[in-house]
């Protein structure tokens, strides 16, 4: 697949959730890119808070979704002004403002759901739920590591207080988000980030030198 990140065939994830933004970065009425182990997807909620994750393509000519405007519950392409419904399908088109859109003109959905602070996609069938603690939570900082998935992960250590996930994004690049508990130091946990980004990039950086 050829996007703004070059050649890069999509990752085989498998089934289950991923954590792909922080639920705080995702405001209603905003769109937001991310791409999840190569593939481009688009966050976005409606003007009433409904979470939506789609592939980040325009049915129509293909252009990015995360480019175009959300208008109370519809999502509408940067190109020509083609509008998607909550559930993907095409609901307005402006240069045929009285044909009623097919339903074969739908944009590609995710399973999408907000838990600790975090927003999470599958990118198959959702099966139970995220692998998120309960409570109240709040997501303090999302870190993009130049290390795979597998790296990051393995790098990371309990800690009361403070959640974190991995997102695999392309080979050799992650993202690392973070939440913390309600009354927890968020400026600790923004800290941690950073440290653990470090511990793994400058390694990689003195053997290139």
């Amino acid at each position: 697949m050829t996007n703004a990140y070059g050649d890069h065939p999509p990752m085989d994830l498998g089934p289950g959730w991923i954590a792909v933004a922080l639920g705080r970065d995702v405001e209603p009425g905003v769109a937001v890119p991310a791409i999840v182990g190569g593939r481009e997807i688009v966050l976005w909620r409606t003007e009433s808070g409904v979470l939506q994750a789609w592939v980040d393509r325009c049915p129509h000519r293909g252009m990015r979704l995360s480019l175009g405007f959300v208008r109370g519950e519809s999502l509408s392409c940067l190109y020509h002004g083609w509008r998607y419904g909550a559930d993907g399908g095409c609901i307005g088109i402006p240069a045929h403002p009285d044909l009623v859109p097919p339903r074969t003109i739908t944009a590609t959905t995710y399973p999408v759901i907000e838990a600790a602070g975090l927003i999470w996609l599958a990118l198959g069938d959702a099966a139970g739920t995220p692998p998120a603690p309960d409570g109240a939570w709040t997501g303090a900082i999302s870190v993009t590591i130049d290390r795979d998935a597998a790296s990051v992960a393995a790098a990371l250590d309990d800690a009361a207080g403070r959640f974190a996930a991995v997102q695999p994004v392309l080979p050799g690049r992650a993202r690392l988000h973070v939440a913390v508990a309600d009354g927890g130091d968020a400026i600790a946990a923004c800290l941690w980030a950073e440290d653990v980004r470090r511990r793994l990039e400058i390694p990689l950086l003195a053997a290139a030198e």
